[in-house]
């Protein structure tokens, strides 16, 4: 039976029918992100440089045990790897510093040229703290981050961490290393004067997708196809393990970090709008927005 309502002029006209109570309360906690994390120092380094952070958690040194977190819709989520540089001490501080800072910055990282403009500021501290101790000097860090917003995911990066979109049978780039020939051109901090220019895309939530963010100590020792296969396995939690055990078993001679980032699409992890059924889902790969 249709529900009917009044206008102001008192005619009778459909009403809005209202969701029900039990499915606005699914949608208003169901995960917009669901987030896998490992990190190692490997089986060469003794130490290691690499840090993750994600959705306000900051990985411990030595995580092999896949570790999931998830996030409701809230604002912007961010999840990041970071690759230190500049000796054991000073790369340990650079690449913590990274990301804590990224992760408090959060709350205005809602557009590219906001996350562009705090990952200048954060190059700039680094720099400064690398001037303020004979041990930091030339202290650095790459980074690789997804920041989900309420309408989209925004991409990061700078130097050679990167980031994959991932679903069966594809694992698109979505970052080109800032490097020549294995020598990195940027980083954040390191040598002043040296130039500078983050990189970020922002691509649709219209779709489910899944992103891989790793340090190079899994896409440099690890073949693209058998990344590819293990980063699409279903559960996360054996995607993850399966590609830190790839990595062990080619030796790891680096640091090893990855973060598997799965998001629903903005329509599905927000409840529906009163008397308004959800849009239907898209297909396809999820495209750029604007951002570069």
């Amino acid at each position: 039976m249709t529900p009917w309502g009044k206008t102001s002029l008192g005619e009778d006209t459909p009403a809005a029918a209202e969701p029900e109570p039990a499915a606005r309360v699914a949608a208003l906690l169901r995960p917009a992100v669901l987030v896998t994390a490992v990190t190692s120092r490997g089986l060469v380094r003794t130490g290691n440089e690499d840090r993750i952070g994600a959705l306000g958690w900051l990985a411990p040194l030595e995580q092999r045990a896949p570790v999931t977190l998830s996030a409701l819709d809230t604002g912007q989520l961010v999840v990041a790897v970071a690759d230190g540089l500049g000796g054991h001490a000073a790369g340990e501080v650079a690449s913590r510093m990274a990301i804590t800072s990224l992760m408090d910055a959060a709350p205005g990282l809602d557009t590219a040229e906001a996350v562009r403009s705090a990952l200048g500021r954060i190059h700039a501290e680094l720099l400064a703290q690398g001037a303020s101790r004979p041990d930091w000097a030339g202290m650095a860090t790459t980074i690789a981050a997804v920041i989900v917003t309420p309408r989209s995911v925004l991409c990061a990066h700078v130097g050679d961490s990167r980031i994959y979109y991932v679903e069966t049978g594809l694992l698109d780039q979505l970052t080109e290393d800032d490097a020549v020939r294995g020598v990195l051109e940027q980083c954040l901090g390191g040598q002043p004067g040296r130039p500078f220019d983050p990189h970020v895309r922002e691509m649709r939530r219209d779709m489910p997708a899944r992103y891989l963010l790793c340090s190079d100590g899994l896409h440099g020792c690890v073949p693209r196809d058998s990344i590819r296969d293990l980063a699409a396995v279903d559960y996360p939690v054996t995607a993850a393990a399966g590609l830190l055990s790839a990595a062990m078993r080619a030796g790891a001679p680096d640091n090893v970090s990855l973060c598997l980032v799965d998001v629903v699409p903005a329509s599905a992890a927000a409840p529906p709008a009163r008397g308004q059924p959800p849009p239907p889902a898209a297909g396809g790969h999820p495209g750029e927005g604007a951002g570069r």
